[in-house]
């Protein structure tokens, strides 16, 4: 075949099936009924729509929003959680007991969307960004620390 011939039958096929597609986009398609929420964890996802109405089209942004957990779900995910506080807090520190170098309190346990509120019964030797002051300090001090974990609508100490 010459290449003339088949530069013109590669165009036509190009032409037909572009519109082919332009018929079906514009005809074949069938009305949007329902839209799959993202699962537990996923986050919430926006989508662009395509409405119709009369002879306009309008574009519509819509949030979905991810799917709660259970409350069975978010129970077991913050008593996991509440026996991961006391490493975290301590960020290398040897334990409760012996307190030298910075903790840590995030706001928020790592990894996850557990909330952290973070208690100590003095603020003086431990800041709330975590920064230890014990400079100077001859005697020992005890606090208390306590941490509320929550998880959409549950909260535990």
């Amino acid at each position: 075949m010459k290449q003339r011939t088949k530069m013109t039958l590669v165009a036509a096929t190009g032409g037909l099936l572009s519109l082919a597609f332009l018929v079906y986009s514009l005809y074949g398609r069938e009305p949007l009924t329902e839209l799959a929420r993202p699962g537990t964890g996923e986050g919430d996802r926006t989508e662009e729509l395509e409405v119709e109405i009369a002879d306009s089209t309008y574009t519509l942004e819509v949030t979905l929003k991810e799917l709660p957990y259970t409350e069975e779900e978010a129970g077991t995910l913050l008593r996991e959680a509440a026996a991961g506080l006391e490493e975290i807090f301590l960020n290398g520190n040897t334990d409760m007991a012996h307190i030298m170098t910075d903790v840590s309190m995030p706001s928020t346990y790592p990894d996850t969307e557990i909330g952290l509120q973070w208690y100590l019964s003095s603020w003086e030797y431990i800041s709330p960004d975590g920064t230890v002051s014990n400079e100077g300090l001859e005697d020992i001090e005890s606090l208390q620390v306590r941490a509320e974990l929550s998880l959409s609508d549950q909260e535990i100490d």
